[in-house]
């Protein structure tokens, strides 16, 4: 059984007549890198919120480490690095002065650690302010930030949002580095599907603040629909083989068929037993079909 960092039940949010969030069943297993997607507007950062404290559920229950977060926030949010939404630092300050600032409301100056957590995301030369930083940078310090405090649960909302294709690889870079080399649980909710398939260990989706879908990459792949791309010997007999709705390519001796992992395998027998050959199974194991997938048949 998994050892949750993160679990919530029948997690519920209105705001006056709009329902936000419904009965949301969030399961974080420790050291996870959970990618958290949806549409804008899904839920996603209502259940960040509620998860850091920031508002309050109508009803259900939200646990970190163990603890409910609405009798032990302080403990939690201690032991938790979150960048929801833009972090607020003073644009003529260097990111060295916005760290040690905020360190100090936080009652500690340790210098050092302001040094690391700078040297972690490759901002420990930097000394413009602010201001001048690029967007990319501008979401490295605020990672830097919520590293602060030595986290064992990293939050970050949106982290790649707006930026370049180089920023993009940076923070993969990072929260990679994170999940390996620091066994730090990370929550990163996005919308953009190729990142989060490159580093997460886990998925959940929410639409329409319905979590319909959780668990393992892995998991989610195995049990959902996916086209299968299958070269054989000879396509001639493929048409007698009954009870699949198939694509025949005959120029290039190719089937395609949409199914599931179960079914291409049976069909895949079917080839065998009629003795065809075959030469190579190819299949698209796209996290965005899936996710359009499921999210279209709402």
């Amino acid at each position: 059984m998994d050892n949750y960092t993160i679990e919530t039940k029948s997690l519920c949010k209105s705001y006056g007549k709009e329902q936000v969030l419904q009965n949301v069943n969030l399961e974080v297993p420790e050291k996870s890198v959970y990618g958290f997607l949806g549409k804008n507007g899904a839920g996603k950062t209502t259940t960040l919120k509620i998860i850091t404290g920031l508002i309050r559920s109508d009803s259900g229950s939200c646990h970190v480490f163990g603890k409910s977060i609405k009798t032990d926030r302080e403990f939690i949010l201690k032991n938790t690095g979150a960048i929801i939404e833009s972090p607020g630092f003073y644009a003529n300050l260097t990111a060295k002065e916005n760290l040690a600032l905020f360190q100090s409301y936080y009652g500690t100056a340790d210098k050092k650690r302001v040094e690391e957590c700078l040297e972690i995301v490759e901002l420990h030369s930097e000394n413009k302010p602010f201001e001048k930083f690029s967007l990319g940078m501008k979401q490295r310090l605020g990672i830097a930030f919520a590293l602060l405090n030595k986290p064992k649960l990293l939050i970050l909302d949106e982290p790649t949002n707006g930026l370049d294709p180089e920023g993009i690889i940076k923070i993969r870079e990072l929260i990679k580095k994170f999940s390996q080399e620091l066994n730090i649980t990370i929550l990163i909710s996005s919308h953009i599907l190729p990142e989060v398939q490159q580093i997460a260990t886990h998925i959940g989706i929410i639409d329409k603040g319905s979590l319909i879908k959780q668990g393992t990459v892995e998991e989610l792949f195995s049990s959902e629909k996916r086209e299968y791309t299958i070269s054989v010997s000879d396509i001639k007999n493929l048409s007698s083989i009954n009870g699949f709705d198939v694509k025949i390519s005959k120029e290039r001796n190719e089937v395609k068929l949409r199914c599931s992992k179960d079914e291409a395998s049976r069909y895949i027998k079917k080839i065998l037993d009629n003795g065809i050959e075959v030469y190579s199974m190819t299949y698209n194991n796209s996290l965005e079909e899936l996710f359009f997938n499921l999210t279209s048949e709402k």
